[in-house]
């Protein structure tokens, strides 16, 4: 007699779709904290983030998307620029700041 495979229970983990969408919720939160506090319009902060002045406007519109190492890249990017008298988002997990480069 053959033995009954019983069933695996794997843990229930968020769909790839919905992470995708709760980064780029966070994304767009944490340009427009940025770009509130500095009056910094969204197209200039997409131009020094992503060297694209459309960018940043079309993930937030839903009519582009980000690769992981573009995401990782502006947050770093806000992490590393945020203005010291503002407050980061509530609930958005921010990067450390990386250290400035010695000056030569």
């Amino acid at each position: 007699m053959r033995a009954v495979k019983k069933p695996v229970n794997k843990p229930v983990t968020q769909p790839r779709f919905e992470k995708i969408m709760h980064s780029i919720e966070n994304l767009t939160a944490v340009a427009n904290a940025y770009s509130g506090a500095t009056d910094t319009p969204l197209k200039t902060l997409s131009w020094r983030i992503f060297n694209d002045g459309k960018k940043l406007d079309a993930v937030v519109s839903g009519k582009s998307d980000l690769t992981t190492s573009r995401y990782d890249l502006a947050m770093q990017w806000f992490s590393d620029n945020w203005p010291p008298r503002c407050a980061w988002p509530k609930g958005i997990a921010r990067p450390a700041k990386k250290p400035a480069e010695a000056e030569q």
